[in-house]
């Protein structure tokens, strides 16, 4: 079940999404994130995968306004913060 987020009291309508909070590097700033996330499978070569869906900031979607260098970058880290989980 998706994280609701306390300050915004948000979680996303499709379950199986993961939160995920991203932190801009250059600006401290922090998105909160839902990714659709697939684990790796190590016996078949897969090595996972996380699918950028909901980004918000203060309860404002903003995923239509991210480069996609910033969505790539969102699900790389999203990926392997969650493969740790």
């Amino acid at each position: 079940m998706p994280t609701v987020n306390e300050n915004l009291g948000f979680a996303p309508r499709e379950t199986y999404l993961q939160a995920y909070a991203y932190a801009f590097a250059d600006s401290g700033g922090i998105l909160d994130c839902w990714v659709d996330y697939e684990p790796a499978d190590p016996s078949t070569g897969y090595s996972g995968s996380a699918w950028l869906v909901h980004a918000m900031v203060k309860g404002v979607a903003v995923i239509d306004l991210l480069s996609a260098s910033t969505i790539k970058d969102i699900e790389s880290e999203a990926r392997c913060s969650l493969s740790q989980d």
